[in-house]
């Protein structure tokens, strides 16, 4: 037994004293760039005072058309989608739906997300101090679609 353990002993000796190996520091990243511009997709939560939640998913293209895929979950889940324009004043971003009858305030921040904006133009917050982002997607799924036989 003694003949094996002095060569195991050796062996772990010789392999931490040849481990002297100096970590070398990472090299520098480079920060990560927020693409410009507000066209692409766009998904989250919005107020809704007649539902439990209300979920939108927003699609703004180049040609400054936009659509909403709105989901209101209340006992079932109702989905339906709403076009209209968007324009882009500075940081604000306004929505305007459903031949104007809604109209949607947003500011970009430095992430590219877009903060619901309330009747006074500050990020809208609710009663437990929740705002509503729509975040927005850069890399989206691709989704395949079943066809039916």
């Amino acid at each position: 037994m003694k003949k094996f353990l002095l060569p195991v002993a050796f062996v772990a000796l010789l392999l931490t004293a040849c481990s002297q190996e100096e970590p070398a520091p990472l090299p520098p990243l480079k920060p990560v760039a927020v693409p410009e511009g507000v066209v692409g997709m766009y998904s989250g939560n919005m107020p809704c005072d007649a539902c439990k939640s209300q979920i939108f998913r927003a699609f703004l293209t180049e040609d400054s058309t936009a659509r909403i895929v709105r989901s209101v979950l209340n006992e079932k889940v109702e989905v339906d989608t709403l076009s209209g324009k968007f324009s882009v004043n500075g940081e604000k971003v306004s929505l305007l739906l459903s031949e104007g009858k809604l109209k949607f305030e947003f500011l970009r921040n430095k992430m590219g997300n877009l903060s619901l904006l309330n009747g006074t133009g500050a990020v809208y917050e609710d009663a437990d101090g929740q705002k509503f982002d729509l975040v927005k997607v850069y890399a989206q799924q691709k989704i395949k679609v079943r066809e039916e036989p």
